[in-house]
């Protein structure tokens, strides 16, 4: 087995930039604390970014690696170069150069082949036999969204998973005989087959010599195991720990298929407002990203849906469509034609379109902040992450490439001195005069001060805006408690501005009488 360094070198290392200061470089996350700052593996520990992307690892993490051989009686002792190379073999199947070519791409080594995504990273492809001269290509419409792939046993085939973009990201379930190079489809999903996890959808099912064993979820079924006959394609429940919770499920979430303006097809799922008397008009919550599996809180998993449209509040879930655009900006557009053509046919149902609400994270809350800049269509709003502005681009400044390529290849962006007119186009700070809605912002430690340059001045402006900052966390926040607050004051905050509401609880007194005052401001502004 494979070891960095181990924690008491970690410990001594951030002990000492603690002594010593920190030097700051290209590898150090400025803006965030910098001392034990966020958990790795458990531990608060001090951070680094890992040169992919955006991603943080801990001190020491590009340490040299060692490797350990523990011998069949329990015994532990370095590694032979020869057990070392044997290791190696091992991990990559055979092909180690392959590996490291292919390996972000999904790289499998079975008993009889190599199985690897294109360099587009979707279309699936195989050598039998390891022999890349032999290279054929999966040939269904299929394999040309993979979400995952495994080699069945035996070598003679491929399981994989395909998603369904008109359908939210539905994935189904495939088998590719090598030997025929044929397709046939084993399950056709109406949710995913990877648990429901955002952040891992191409997690993949354990597959063995007649079934899969997936981790199921659709919009309206929270997770559970199941085993799928790889032959039939029948399911069978093996554990079911969410069962109460499926239980306790309202109306089934409603897939909806609609085309904007431009052409553009959309799909979602909508989830009706409950108690609604027959001629009465809701109001509707959107978020906008990822869609597939189980509707918790959407993308970034921060909006309790499903209370939503318990309390009156009809959901809509927007996924966006397949096929990123090479710039950013395309995307925002095709994203606010997509909901002004969602809302006018919800209107046309009961939905009120003067109570519409709008959460997003990450990518979705840059379509809420375009969408505030270039519509009036939203009554209300809530940022799970920040948006781009100068104090975003000069935090990661340091970093250099890949960031920067990033940048301008997506958000045209460079340097504020040098992109001045793309940053006024894109950047909140500099549309304040045109977000006319009320905004909640509930950032994590790591990210909130990006925000700064639109936060601050709103504050001064006396606009309706309010922040909560949580500690520790990502990106994606992740510690119960904090999801579990991030949930409560979403619901509230929407009941309030979209229904009147105010809970009477007496630990919520002081937030109310905030968010009455910024109500007043709200009126005030002219």
């Amino acid at each position: 087995y494979e070891t960095g360094a181990d924690r008491e070198a970690i410990a001594r290392a951030e002990r000492e930039e603690y002594d010593r200061g920190v030097l700051i470089d290209g590898s150090v996350p400025v803006g965030r604390p910098l001392f034990r700052s966020g958990f790795i593996n458990g531990r608060l520990a001090s951070e680094r970014y890992n040169g992919q992307w955006l991603l943080t690892g801990g001190l020491l993490a590009d340490a040299p690696r060692r490797y350990k051989t523990i011998d069949p009686h329990g015994q532990t002792r370095e590694a032979t170069k020869n057990e070392i190379a044997l290791f190696e073999r091992a991990r990559h199947g055979g092909a180690p150069a392959l590996a490291e070519k292919t390996r972000l791409r999904g790289f499998q080594a079975g008993q009889d082949g190599i199985a690897f995504r294109s360099d587009d990273g979707m279309a699936l492809k195989a050598w039998p036999g390891g022999d890349s001269s032999l290279e054929i290509a999966c040939p269904a419409d299929s394999c040309a969204s993979v979400s995952w792939f495994a080699w069945a046993p035996g070598g003679k085939a491929i399981i994989f998973a395909s998603r369904d973009h008109a359908r939210t990201g539905a994935q189904s379930l495939f088998v590719w005989d090598l030997e025929k190079n044929a397709v046939r489809l084993i399950l056709a999903s109406d949710g995913g087959l990877h648990g429901g996890a955002y952040f891992h959808p191409d997690s993949r099912c354990a597959v063995t010599q007649d079934a899969a064993i997936c981790v199921a979820a659709e919009a309206n079924s929270p997770p559970r195991l199941e085993r799928i006959d790889l032959e039939t394609g029948a399911r069978r429940v093996m554990f079911h720990p969410n069962e109460a919770l499926a239980r306790a499920s309202g109306p089934p979430a409603e897939l909806l298929t609609w085309r904007s303006a431009e052409g553009i097809a959309f799909s979602g799922r909508f989830l009706p407002a409950a108690g609604l008397a027959p001629d009465a008009r809701a109001p509707l919550f959107i978020t906008y990203y990822l869609c597939a599996g189980y509707l918790r809180g959407g993308m970034g998993d921060e909006w309790p849906l499903a209370a939503l449209a318990a309390a009156g509040v009809s959901v809509l879930c927007i996924h966006k469509p397949s096929g990123e655009s090479v710039l950013a900006t395309e995307d925002y557009r095709s994203a606010l034609s997509g909901i002004e053509a969602a809302i006018d046919i919800l209107a046309a149902r009961n939905i009120d379109r003067t109570r519409v609400g709008m959460g997003g994270f990450s990518f979705g809350a840059e379509i809420i902040a375009w969408t505030a800049m270039n519509s009036d269509l939203l009554a209300a709003g809530s940022l799970a992450s920040p948006t781009l502005s100068e104090s975003y681009f000069w935090r990661r400044a340091l970093i250099g490439e890949p960031f920067e390529t990033s940048l301008r290849t997506r958000w045209e962006l460079g340097a504020p001195h040098e992109t001045p007119a793309q940053w006024r186009k894109i950047g909140l700070q500099h549309n304040l005069d045109r977000v006319r809605l009320p905004l909640l912002m509930q950032f994590p430690e790591e990210e909130y001060l990006a925000s700064i340059d639109y936060f601050a001045p709103l504050m001064r402006r006396k606009a309706p805006v309010e922040m909560h900052v949580f500690p520790h966390e990502p990106h994606y926040k992740f510690l119960p408690r904090h999801k579990r607050a991030v949930y409560e004051r979403n619901l509230d905050w929407f009941r309030f501005w979209l229904q009147d509401y105010v809970d009477p609880a007496p630990d919520k007194a002081d937030q109310y009488r905030r968010w009455k005052a910024l109500r007043k401001l709200q009126a005030a502004r002219p």
